[in-house]
């Protein structure tokens, strides 16, 4: 015999297993989960067949993390600082300052002031939709 939780009584209920009783924990076919990510294009796989443009896109586009890798402009001042969008109220980041660097400065933005890296450049972390209106995306 199987113990289940009954969901309406909240106690344990000794019985056979039935179709009231039991849940599939899969909310979708198997086959169409493991298509996707047969699909879905892999850093990798690009390198390996040399599809640069692929490269290109996989690392400044996909950004399931937040990580994004976004080029500075080459002058950034107090009045038009790069701006970095988050929904909570501070945010690391990190700059390489030099092509050359080895090392990233990280630091930490507060939504409010621009803040000033070691090389000069400025960042201020937005909410998504100042962003968006100051960017026209």
């Amino acid at each position: 015999m199987f113990c289940c939780i009954s969901r309406t009584v909240g106690r344990h209920v000794c019985t056979r297993p039935s179709n009231s009783l039991t849940r599939n924990f899969s909310s979708g076919s198997s086959a169409t989960h493991s298509d996707k990510i047969a699909s879905f294009p892999i850093l990798a796989d690009a390198i390996k067949d040399r599809n640069y443009r692929l490269v290109s896109w996989l690392i400044t586009e996909q950004d399931p993390y937040e990580i994004r890798r976004v080029q500075i402009p080459s002058f950034t001042s107090v009045s038009q600082p790069t701006l970095v969008a988050s929904d909570a109220p501070s945010r690391m980041i990190g700059c390489v300052c030099e092509p050359e660097a080895d090392a990233i400065n990280w630091m930490e933005l507060k939504k409010g002031d621009p803040v000033q890296c070691y090389c000069g450049h400025w960042f201020q972390l937005v909410s998504y939709e100042e962003y968006f209106k100051q960017t026209g995306y």
